[in-house]
């Protein structure tokens, strides 16, 4: 119960990171003037989605580790290639000569973010069981 309050709070601190960033990101115009500052994004928002997916799957950890693994990764892809497209529907990306690398760098930084929330709950787990 503790990994499960830990990942909650965790993955709500993320939250606010990236509202706050993404807010002062828009209002100071810093998406264009840091390319990377996307990324970080990005990044929070695989953590977030992935950490929250996380906290309704933890009671299947234990018995069912790879059924886990594998429906956090195709639940945060889904959720990544439909914001991509949520993106590109409404106009806040544009095709441009960059466009695919933006769009693939998006994904991979909502992955890598899912990634270390994964590893976070597994050594809270493996740490908690000792």
């Amino acid at each position: 119960m503790k990994t499960k309050s830990r990942l909650f709070k965790v993955s709500f601190i993320a939250l606010l990171f990236m509202a706050v960033l993404h807010l002062i990101s828009i209002r100071f115009y810093l998406y264009w003037s840091f390319w990377w500052l996307d990324m970080i994004v990005h990044f929070f928002g695989g953590f977030f989605v992935a950490g929250m997916a996380l906290y309704f799957l933890l009671p299947y950890l234990k018995t069912n580790k790879r059924l886990v693994v594998f429906t956090l990764g195709v639940f945060v892809l889904t959720v990544a290639v439909l914001w991509e497209v949520f993106e590109f529907h409404f106009g806040i990306i544009v095709i441009s000569r960059n466009f695919y690398f933006d769009t693939f760098s998006d994904i991979f930084m909502d992955i890598v973010g899912a990634v270390v929330v994964l590893r976070y709950v597994l050594f809270l787990e493996r740490s908690s069981g000792k």
